[in-house]
């Protein structure tokens, strides 16, 4: 009889965390939806005036980092096409550092420079890992496209307003390619190579780093973190000079490695991924720094929360990380597809 009360006691107690769980990830998804805004579902069809939250969140910040929620997705990449132009047109950005390996960007850059015909190489420098991990075997539509406006942009503006493209991650060369050793650790390897690239282009250099949402998240680590991620080396070296964009994902499909399309799995039950997405818009912006952790719905981004990150061979990895500490905005996706080929 004992036993009985006791088993009816812990799971009345497990019944009333699930209910006030459930009762915080609802007044969560209630402040997003507050705070949220609107995107066009359609990520190509995006234009400045639908981008114009970005203002608020980037500032006069020299480096803004925006994350892809996992590899193999058209949405994000065609996303990271349009808040560049963006960032170019309305706020000078003047590069893009992506994660790619620093030689095999130089064909990308060469292309958008104008000094350089059309090639398979130069669609594939944008993301190097592309053929290395098998994402797709053929260069992709959308980073041509990205290399195209690029070339169309500088086409009529003198060298020293020309954009550039450039490369941080040397993990990430062609089959056959001498592996480059690196540098020590990941994050001082890449976000070396940023700030490399702000230092030599000048005090009015601006640069977009694009990159898996993993590598950006810049919670504050503890002093003595032997590995740091991208976000936090570079948090640390340009505190408020650095603004943090990640993507959510919600369903559809996508390319993992190995070259397969695969359908995503329901979001984890109760992840920052599922009480985003229950907003219920195709697409939207949320900065959150725009509101103090003291209001209700706010407070449950300032605590531990599980997000979706990378796919491998159909299956979803988690981790866990304090959305608002780890980063500054997000930028909401309900529909996933496959990236595209160039050809």
């Amino acid at each position: 009889m004992v036993r009985l009360l006791v088993i009816a006691s812990l799971l009345l107690s497990w019944q009333q965390v699930l209910a006030t769980d459930s009762a915080e990830q609802r007044a969560a998804t209630a402040w997003a939806a507050a705070h949220a805004v609107a995107l066009p579902a359609d990520v190509g069809a995006w234009t400045n005036k639908d981008l114009g939250a970005l203002d608020g969140i980037v500032g006069n910040a020299r480096v803004v980092g925006f994350g892809e929620g996992a590899h193999g997705a058209h949405e994000f990449l065609i996303a990271r096409n349009r808040i560049f132009q963006y960032l170019v047109e309305q706020h000078g950005f003047t590069a893009m550092v992506a994660e790619t390996h620093p030689v095999h960007a130089q064909p990308s850059d060469a292309y958008a420079q104008g000094q350089a015909p059309l090639s398979d190489d130069a669609v594939e420098g944008v993301f190097a890992a592309n053929r290395t991990f098998s994402w797709s075997n053929r260069p992709l539509l959308e980073n041509y496209e990205l290399l195209e406006w690029m070339r169309q942009y500088n086409a009529t503006r003198d060298q020293a307003q020309r954009i550039h493209f450039y490369g941080m991650d040397l993990r990430h060369p062609y089959p056959g390619a001498k592996v480059e050793p690196d540098s020590g650790d990941l994050a001082a390897t890449m976000g070396g190579n940023v700030l490399k690239v702000l230092k030599d282009a000048g005090p009015k250099a601006r640069v977009l780093v694009f990159v898996h949402n993993g590598h950006l998240r810049a919670d504050l680590a503890a002093a003595d973190a032997k590995h740091l991620t991208l976000g936090q080396y570079l948090r640390r070296a340009l505190g408020d000079d650095l603004r943090v964009i990640g993507s959510i994902h919600h369903r559809g499909q996508l390319n993992d490695g190995g070259n397969l399309t695969v359908t995503l799995p329901a979001v984890q039950a109760g992840s920052l991924n599922q009480v985003l997405a229950a907003v219920g818009q195709p697409s939207y912006t949320l900065d959150l720094r725009s509101n103090p952790s003291s209001v209700p719905g706010r407070q449950w981004f300032d605590r531990p929360q599980q997000l979706r990150g990378s796919h491998w061979q159909g299956t979803s990895y988690y981790s866990e990380v304090t959305p608002s500490a780890g980063y500054d905005a997000f930028v909401v996706f309900a529909q996933m597809s496959p990236i595209r080929p160039y050809r």
